[in-house]
């Protein structure tokens, strides 16, 4: 069909055509959802959505979300897994830059990573000796990891804040003993 032909034929079925006036609509007004736990299960329900992504020669699944309640787990972890190592005389210093990492792999993506410290080491190890670990970091939402390292920035804030405040305690006490000291000082997060 030609141009002209197209033209003709619109033409002639439009011919005697009455033209109408676009009838106007209103956006009907949305009731408030109830604030009950059926409603905000089925609207939380979202977050928990993840997409596929490709690592290297990996697929992956991310969360295209960070919830509030994972990310405290993951900082209550990292901070918890700190305290354990410590405890027991292992070092995590020399992998503590990119610990958090392991443990953000380990709660927002489908990577099975172990719960125990030596297992999130080996891990964190082998996807740094394979250099997937940029690669799963540049996959993941950019402002959820934001989101993420400023709750964990105002958590580690409130922490140095507790420790100096204990600190200042101690010293209005006057605990001279340096032995009783380091009983009753925790070790200040770096």
């Amino acid at each position: 069909m030609t141009k002209e032909t197209i033209k003709k034929e619109i033409t002639k079925t439009t011919k005697g055509a009455k033209a109408t006036k676009p009838v106007e609509t209103k956006p009907k007004a949305t009731k408030p959802k109830a604030l009950n736990i059926t409603n905000i299960k089925k609207d939380v329900k979202h977050l928990d959505e993840m997409i596929d992504v490709t690592v290297g020669e990996y697929s992956l699944k991310v969360n295209k979300h960070f919830k509030a309640s994972a990310i405290s787990e993951a900082v209550f972890e990292f901070l918890s897994d700190r305290d354990k190592a410590f405890k027991a005389g292992k070092s995590i210093d020399e992998v503590l830059a990119t610990y958090m990492l392991v443990i953000i792999i380990k709660k927002f993506t489908s990577l099975n990573v172990p719960d125990d410290i030596d297992g999130k080491i080996d891990t964190l190890k082998v996807l740094l000796d394979l250099e997937l670990v940029g690669e799963i970091m540049d996959n993941l939402p950019q402002g959820e990891l934001e989101k993420f390292y400023q709750t964990l920035d105002k958590t580690l804030d409130e922490m140095k804040k507790n420790l100096d405040a204990l600190d200042n305690e101690l010293d209005e006490m006057d605990i001279k003993n340096e032995e009783v000291r380091k009983l009753v000082t925790p070790k200040k997060a770096e």
